[in-house]
């Protein structure tokens, strides 16, 4: 479909496709198309139809890409998870934390095996699940300093990561930096209880500043695989984590707000706060 705008307003060279006239174009989104009049005059129709075409595909394939599908994340974290160390089926189950993330200093792993290790020794029936790609050297390194081996596991990369997030009671983030972790939202999605890191950029504002999951200090970019010391800031990311594992009505009240805020990341509701960021005005 397309729409005819009156008058010359023609583009000017370099403005972004899908600004102008969106106003009044509640959906368009996709298929919709605005021309100008003055374009059925000029000779420039074609190019200028290709061209919009052209722009708006990428547009959207990027927008399709960096927003959350519910409904895939959803339905892919019913898969049962068969592979994991532990016995699911006893009375006293594992419960399971998990962070996601590859093998870079930046995801402060060290910091989260750290809070890991105290609070297992306060609640002994918690395991960690730390995913991602890489060796994990230096993290297994502390891990069998610290005597955890029965209860730290390392997947690596999963196809599927989805069914273990959905089979850990609590997401944990342990970055010092961050742009936009998906996993964090992702995590939202299936209702996962999460502690983040305040790290800059992406929790707080995915959180809210704390409105809608918690935040912990950032525990700093010095890495420390000794397990001789744990910092102030790694006994306080793991005071926060034993204080929800212990409430579960917190932790309830977690999950139907992070379930909340997780559905303005979708596509829908990101194409409508990009077009109300426009225009200061719900369209």
């Amino acid at each position: 479909d397309y729409y005819l705008i009156a008058g010359d307003d023609e583009p000017e060279e370099g403005q972004p496709i899908g600004v102008w006239g969106q106003r009044h174009l509640r959906h368009l989104k996709r298929h919709h198309k605005v021309i100008y009049a003055n374009l059925l005059t000029s000779g420039k129709l074609p190019e200028y139809l290709a061209d919009i075409d052209r722009q708006a595909e990428e547009l959207f394939l990027r927008l399709e890409k960096q927003t959350a599908d519910a409904e895939g994340i959803t339905e892919l974290s019913k898969e049962k998870v068969t592979d994991l160390p532990w016995k699911m089926e006893d009375e006293d189950r594992p419960r399971i934390l998990i962070g996601v993330g590859r093998d870079d200093p930046i995801k402060g792993f060290w910091h989260l095996i750290k809070a890991f290790y105290l609070v297992q020794k306060e609640i002994p029936q918690m395991r960690l699940i730390i995913m991602g790609d890489g060796s994990f050297e230096q993290a297994k390194s502390l891990v069998s300093e610290l005597q955890l081996e029965q209860k730290v596991y390392f997947p690596g990369v999963r196809k599927n990561p989805y069914k273990y997030l959905a089979a850990s009671e609590m997401f944990l983030l342990s970055s010092y930096t961050e742009g936009f972790p998906n996993v964090l939202v992702e995590a939202m999605i299936l209702g996962r209880p999460l502690i983040s890191t305040d790290c800059r950029t992406g929790p707080a504002e995915i959180l809210d500043h704390g409105k809608y999951g918690i935040l912990v200090p950032d525990m700093g970019d010095t890495e420390d695989y000794s397990g001789d010391t744990i910092s102030e800031k790694e006994t306080c990311f793991a005071e926060k984590i034993i204080e929800v594992l212990k409430d579960s009505e917190r932790q309830k009240e977690l999950s139907e707000l992070e379930r909340k805020r997780a559905g303005e990341f979708d596509y829908d509701s990101y194409v409508d706060n990009l077009l109300k960021l426009c225009y200061n005005k719900s369209l």
